[in-house]
C-alpha cells in the first residue's frame, strides 16, 4: 500500500477527501493528517510517508513551504499533490519547480482524484520497479570485483570499487537503525 498524509488546515476538507474514495481499494492508506504544514514537518520526520495531498493556503506553514522544506531537509522521495482553491499561475509556477505530482482544484471531484491517484501510481511502482533493477545491477558488479579479488586477478578498479560500496551499505544499514 502507498502511504498517504492529508494537511489541509480545513477539518472538513480532510475527513471529506477521507471518504470521498475507498483508498484502499486504490491501494493508498491514508497513515496521517495534519492541519498546517508544521504538524505535517513532524509527521514527516517520524513517519514513513510516500505521498502528500496538501493545501496550499494554511497558517502558518504554507503547503509550497512544506514541499520545500520537506526536499531540503527530510526527504527527496517523498512526492506532492497540491490541492488548491486558487488557480494561479505563481502558485502553479512554484509547483512545477518542486516537481509535485499533480496540482488539483478544490472542490475535488472524485473522479478528478481518482485519475490523478492512478497516474501517481503507475509512477511510483515504476520508480520502485527501477530502483530494483539498478540495485540488481549495483550487486552484479560488485560480485564481479569481489569475485575478482578473491581469484587473485583484481586490479587497481576492484578494491576502490569494493570499499566504496561496502562502507555505502554499512553507513545505509547503520541509518536505518
Amino acid at each position: 500500500m502507498i502511504k498517504v498524509m492529508i494537511v489541509d488546515d480545513e477539518p472538513y476538507i480532510r475527513q471529506g477527501l477521507r471518504i470521498l474514495i475507498d483508498w484502499e481499494q486504490y491501494g493508498f492508506r491514508i497513515t496521517a493528517e495534519a492541519s498546517n504544514g508544521h504538524e505535517a514537518v513532524d509527521v514527516l520526520k517520524n513517519t514513513d510517508i510516500d505521498l502528500v495531498i496538501t493545501d496550499i493556503k494554511m497558517p502558518q506553514m504554507d503547503g509550497l513551504e512544506l514541499i520545500e522544506y520537506t526536499r531540503k531537509h527530510i526527504s527527496s522521495n517523498i512526492r506532492f499533490i497540491i490541492l488548491s482553491g486558487f488557480y494561479e499561475f505563481e502558485y502553479a509556477k512554484k509547483a512545477i519547480k518542486y516537481d509535485v505530482a499533480d496540482y488539483v482544484l478544490k472542490p475535488v471531484q472524485r473522479e478528478e482524484l481518482i485519475k490523478v491517484l492512478e497516474e501517481y501510481k503507475e509512477a511510483y511502482y515504476q520508480h520502485i520497479e527501477n530502483l530494483k533493477k539498478q540495485q540488481m545491477s549495483e550487486r552484479i558488479i560488485l560480485e564481479r570485483h569481489l569475485t575478482a579479488l578473491m581469484s587473485g586477478i583484481y586490479d587497481s578498479r576492484n578494491m576502490p570499487y569494493i570499499c566504496c560500496h561496502i562502507l555505502h551499505s554499512t553507513v545505509i544499514r547503520f541509518l536505518k537503525r
